[in-house]
């Protein structure tokens, strides 16, 4: 499977670009990568509220381990769980 990307809202903000998309989990996948945001390179991220899809064993939110480079990481969440990812770069 793999990550599901909804653009929110883009814009420029101070010479470099804002983006803020919802993503869906699918289970597994761990990493994001800056084309996934229609960037070249996050200088900063930061995971927003979502939904989250709970068991036993399921993370309970987005933890962001990587938050800048060519790609961003975290850990899995359950299928089906969202997070919005807030995301400056060029």
């Amino acid at each position: 499977m793999a990550l599901t990307f909804s653009e929110k809202t883009r814009m420029a903000l101070g010479g470099k670009a804002f983006r803020a998309y919802e993503v869906t989990h699918d289970g597994s996948e761990t990493i994001m990568d800056a084309s996934d945001f229609d960037l070249n390179y996050i200088d900063a991220a930061i995971a927003g509220p979502g939904t989250q899809v709970l068991s036993a064993t399921s993370v309970a939110y987005a933890d962001l381990t990587t938050t800048y480079g060519t790609s961003i990481a975290f850990t899995a969440l359950s299928s089906g769980a969202t997070t919005v990812i807030w995301a400056i770069g060029y």
